[in-house]
């Protein structure tokens, strides 16, 4: 038997003698931790669970241009207008609006 073999048999044999050991009780920690967690969570009819294929990385609409940041941006916000099939746009929060003449500007009234 050599030292590396010799030595980890020794800790292997100190770990059985002590019991658990240190990773031992961080396991029984965790568990009873996980265990616990579900008696102080909100309960399941003052919560909403949507789940997605992956992370979105942010919420700012100029910096997170991926799928699933604007899929979460729109659960979130709600637009002026509403941009239909057919490329009209419908009112939503902008009732009524008016494009200047040089298209340089459109003024909204909100509801």
């Amino acid at each position: 038997m050599n030292f590396l073999s010799r030595l980890t048999h020794d800790r292997q044999k100190r770990a059985v003698e002590s019991g658990f050991g240190l990773r031992g009780i961080a396991i029984l920690m965790l568990v009873l931790v996980f265990v616990f967690a579900g008696a102080l969570t909100v309960s399941a009819e003052d919560r909403v669970v949507i789940g997605q294929q992956a992370d979105a990385p942010g919420l700012h609409t100029l910096v997170d241009v991926d799928v699933y940041a604007f899929e979460r941006i729109n659960m979130i916000s709600e637009p002026l207008v509403f941009i239909e099939h057919d490329l009209s746009l419908s009112p939503n929060l902008a009732v009524d609006w008016e494009i200047s003449e040089d298209a340089m500007q459109i003024e909204m009234e909100l509801r």
